[in-house]
């Protein structure tokens, strides 16, 4: 799944860039794979899978995604559909998605760094509950019970 920030520098990873002048010093980046800002290569920090990302969203949140979707089809063609209707609708028809909040449009909605505490959090719980099952007691660490969630 792609990253939001570099592993090393935790720059956001933005395109385009100046890859002339990106890196550090400002000498030079050579592929899109490298962190405009350390020239780190993005691929070497873990990452989710896109399977494991799905399993960690709410079907509202997937609804949300293909609307996202759905959106810049509307705007590269110039037009939409909705639902199983065949007549296409105007642009202005997203303005009333948007005021019934079914477009993704804030800007951190949905990062890797929130599925990550998602992951965490699953991770946590289910680890209580295979202790729980075996008897064991464990105390929760500070924060636990608020990772990851919005």
């Amino acid at each position: 799944m792609l990253e939001d920030r570099c592993h090393v520098c935790n720059s956001t990873v933005t395109m385009p860039a100046n890859q002339l002048q990106a890196g550090p010093g400002g000498k030079g980046i050579a592929y899109l794979k490298h962190c405009m800002s350390c020239g780190e290569d993005l691929c070497k920090g873990s990452t989710l899978s896109t399977g494991e990302a799905f399993s960690l969203i709410s079907v509202m949140e997937r609804t949300l995604m293909a609307n996202g979707l759905a959106v810049l089809r509307a705007l590269l063609e110039g037009y939409l559909f909705r639902d199983t209707a065949e007549k296409k609708l105007p642009l202005s028809t997203l303005c009333r998605l948007d005021q019934q909040l079914l477009l993704p449009n804030q800007e951190n909605w949905l990062t890797v760094a929130i599925l990550r505490g998602r992951l965490l959090q699953r991770i946590r719980r289910r680890a209580t509950e295979r202790q729980a099952s075996r008897g064991e007691h464990t105390e929760a660490t500070q924060g636990d019970e608020a990772v990851g969630e919005h």
